[in-house]
Parts: C-alpha cells; structure tokens; sequence
C-alpha cells in the first residue's frame, strides 16, 4: 500500500472516531459540542495542509526517481516550501543538470567515435567475449573483400579468407606484421578494453602494402639510377679501347693471336651483357604512365597465347583457353599489358619440368583473368618474397619480369595475387573489375 494511501485512511478513521465521540456530548453540554465540532474541523483543515506539505513533495521525488530510472535527465522538481526538503530537491536538481550533461557529452564523444571508426583508413573488429565478430568498419569489407553481414556473429577462423584465417592465430595484446601471397603487407594489433568488468578485444589492421612499395620503389630507383651512370660512364671509354685493341691482332705471335683475338671478344661480349643487364633495370625505373584504349581482352589473350605457344622448347605443354562467348573490353595500355601477360605465362612455362597444362580463364562480372599451371609449385619458404622487386629462385635472373609486371598492374590500379590453388598447381590472378 502506499504511504500516500496510508496517511489518507489513517487521518479519516482518526476524525471518524473523533466526530462519533462528539455526539455522546451533544446532549449534556451543546458548547463543549460546537467547541468539539470547530476543533474537528481545524484539524481536518491541518490534516490536509500536512498531506500537501508531507505526501505530496514525497511522491514529487518518487516521480523524480521514476524518471531516473527511465533515464529521463529533463525532469526537474519545485521547490515546496520546506527547508528539509528544499535542499533534497536542489540537490535532486543539481544531480539530474550533472547527468543530463554527462549524458549529452557522451553521446557526442560516442557519435565522434562511431564517425571516426567509420572514416578510419585502418580496418577495426570488435569481438564480443566468445571471441566473435561483433562489429566492424567499411574499411574492413575492403580488405577483406568480405561483405560486412556475413561477417558479423562469426569467430575469425570461420571465416573462408586468407587475412582472418592468420589473425585468429593473433596473440591477445600483440602486434604481428602479416604477409599475404607475396604481396599484401598489414601490420596487425590486437588489444582490449574493459566494459562493465569484462575484457573485450579488438582488431586494428593497417594495410601496408601501398606504402612499402613506394619506399622499395623510391630506394632502387635511386641506386639503378646511380649503377646505370657508372656503368655506363665505363662501358663507352672500355668497349672503345677494347675495339682498338683489334688493330694489333696482327701484330701478335701466330701462337698467342688466337687467345688474344679470344680474350678481346669475350671482354666485348661480356661489356655488352653488362650494357643488357642495367638496360633492363632502366626499363622498370622508366617505365611510362600507361595510355589506354578499350581492347578486346579476348584477341589479345589469343595473341600472346599463340606466340607463347613457341617458346616451350622440348617441353610438352597443352595449352588451353576458357574464354566467354560476348567480348569482353578493357581500358588498358595495350603494349604494357601485352608485356604482363608474356611474362606470367613465360614463368608458367618455366615452373613446368617437362610435361604439363597452363590454362588461361578469363571471367566476367567481375573481369578477372586467371593463368593456372600445373607446375612445380610455390615453396612455402620463398611464397613471402615473390613480390619483393628483383627477387628471383632461377639461376642467373634478374627478377626483372615479376617486377616489371607489378609496376604495370600498380599503374593500371588492378589487384593481382600469385598463389598455390591445388596440389602443385599455381594460380597467378589478375582482377581488373570490381562487384
């Protein structure tokens, strides 16, 4: 019951009593009636002054009390005229202007936070306490190529992608430095915060890649640039003395001419080799801005593929083609990318040892163009530095195609990854279209 509806029956059985008691005196004394009657009603009149003065402030704050609950920060209480509860109601008012304000501050900071999670060029994961994806930013559906409501209520592992499949081995508060099919650099962190006395972890990944390539790039242009200079500066003034040199061939005994004339020409072979050598170096440091036209990508895969067809030597290679029926046309630099395409299928060549297939698929909605051969494979060891500028396992390469590829595709602003697709089966993928 409430204390409001306690007072009230209290104070009516009280006066109900008093006016019964009054009528025993009405016939022995009318004065001490009509006094008993005036002080009945005085008491009456005080009773309710009491209730507005007591009950009603009481069940003012217990409004106020509701509204907290609600988490209703707007309501404020009048003062009613009692010391006592005058100061509980300032106190009641300065309380509620603290929350409402704390309450405003929060949201901002909170909306603030959303926005700049929303904006954050770094993808982020919220997981919940069983290790499940709870939320995440655009920025991760980009790197993951992952649509965002496919993610959300699944442990990292389920997920079918290279990235999630390396950060579900993340140690808890760490920081790992990822690299996906040679090429995808991201730095990766994981840590946690606590909420209502519960430690929840999150995930921070930086992608990499743009910027490693550029200061890999900035750094061996400038020592090609440098070794081109020097070796340049040398070739000319050495060739010209070397080619000099014949004129005394003549002159030399008849048993030593032959070594001499030998020695001149494999030191002229050797000078031009060299020539050769930092020629192609040169090439990657200049290579131009592409110029596109829209190509029939069908004709040209036709192209390279008949002339690569050439090139196997003894090896028995098949080759074959899945192609779609309707054009397909592409804005490209025709010359560059004809250069891509000789250089991933001459690599598919050399994976093979004797016997073996390359296929080529070109796919539609998205364009994306797949050379898979069934050669040799991708050792685990050396899959991190595939895409690394220059690097090569061949005998005597420069690492000159892969490079020279990779600036071409950059430049063209396509995503390519070289992988393992099955058992000794490689897949080098180019995707020049987005969903």
């Amino acid at each position: 019951m409430a204390l409001r509806t306690k007072y009230i029956l209290f104070i009516v059985l009280i006066h109900l009593v008093t006016l019964l008691l009054t009528f025993f005196v009405f016939d022995d004394n009318l004065l001490l009636f009509i006094l008993s009657e005036f002080f009945l009603l005085c008491s009456i009149y005080y009773a309710l002054h009491l209730y507005r003065s007591l009950v009603e402030p009481i069940y003012m704050i217990s409004r106020g009390a509701d509204a907290i609950a609600d988490e209703d920060f707007t309501v404020k209480l009048k003062k009613v005229g009692q010391k006592e509860l005058d100061k509980l109601i300032i106190v009641y008012n300065q309380m509620i202007d603290k929350l409402r304000l704390e309450r405003a501050a929060t949201t901002q900071k909170n909306y603030f936070l959303d926005k700049l999670i929303a904006t954050s060029p770094s993808g982020i994961i919220l997981l919940d306490l069983n290790q499940k994806m709870l939320s995440c930013n655009p920025k991760i559906e980009q790197l993951l190529k992952y649509p965002k409501a496919k993610l959300i209520g699944k442990a990292l592992k389920e997920v079918p992608t290279p990235l999630l499949q390396r950060l579900a081995q993340l140690p808890n508060d760490t920081t790992q430095t990822i690299q996906l099919n040679g090429m995808e650099i991201f730095k990766c962190h994981k840590a946690h915060f606590m909420d209502k006395g519960y430690r929840n972890y999150f995930l921070v990944i930086e992608e990499l890649t743009d910027e490693r390539i550029q200061i890999e790039k900035e750094a061996y242009e400038k020592v090609i640039r440098m070794m081109a200079h020097e070796v340049n500066n040398s070739i000319g003034p050495i060739n010209s003395i070397l080619e000099s040199l014949n004129f005394y061939t003549a002159n030399i005994p008849d048993e030593y001419r032959s070594e001499y004339a030998n020695v001149l020409r494999v030191a002229i072979e050797r000078n031009e080799k060299l020539s050769v050598f930092m020629k192609n170096f040169s090439e990657v440091v200049k290579l131009p801005a592409p110029i596109l036209e829209c190509i029939e990508m069908k004709g040209l895969l036709e192209d390279v593929v008949g002339l690569m067809k050439y090139q196997v030597g003894d090896k028995r290679i098949n080759f074959t083609c899945d192609l779609p029926k309707a054009p397909v046309l592409l804005e490209i630099d025709p010359r560059q990318m004809e250069q891509v395409l000789i250089n991933i299928i001459k690599n598919a060549i050399e994976a093979i040892p004797g016997e073996g297939t390359i296929r080529i698929v070109l796919k539609e909605n998205p364009i994306q163009l797949l050379v898979v051969d069934s050669g040799t494979g991708i050792p685990e060891r050396i899959a991190p530095y595939l895409f690394t500028s220059f690097f090569s396992t061949k005998p005597y390469s420069q690492g000159i195609g892969l490079t020279l590829s990779r600036e071409i595709l950059l430049n063209h602003g396509f995503h390519f990854s070289l992988k393992p697709k099955a058992e000794a089966e490689t897949v080098f993928e180019i995707q020049f279209t987005e969903n």
